[in-house]
């Protein structure tokens, strides 16, 4: 039964910003129904193989996830930090903010954030 409809996610998980959650729920692009049986499969699997394949990446990465985020488990970005063999690995992890850090009120700092790694990086 993979077409069955499994887990409904909460679009105010996304964001703190009402104006921003209001906007996902109004694009039509965004699907709305129940994530699958056969995605969330799917899903489960890709993680696995991203956490396998993590001792792999050697480049220089930074990690950016939302404390507070209600629709993955923020663990997960400490999992792959763990994970990765880079010995230049950068994580932030925004206690206050949900899943679309860059989205959130306090997108500025972590633009800036960001900004800063990449030019470091230079």
């Amino acid at each position: 039964m993979p077409n069955t409809g499994i887990i409904h996610l909460d679009a105010e998980g996304i964001c703190r910003d009402p104006a921003v959650v209001e906007a996902y729920v109004n694009d039509p692009l965004v699907y709305t129904g129940k994530i699958t049986a056969r995605l969330g499969a799917e899903m489960l699997k890709t993680c696995q193989h991203v956490t396998e394949s993590a001792i792999n990446i050697r480049l220089p990465i930074m990690i950016v996830q939302g404390g507070s985020d209600k629709l993955v488990d923020p663990g997960g970005a400490q999992l792959l930090y763990d994970s990765v063999s880079s010995e230049d690995k950068t994580i932030k992890i925004y206690e206050r903010l949900y899943h679309e850090v860059i989205n959130e009120p306090e997108h500025r700092q972590v633009l800036d954030d960001i900004k800063a790694w990449l030019e470091s990086h230079l």
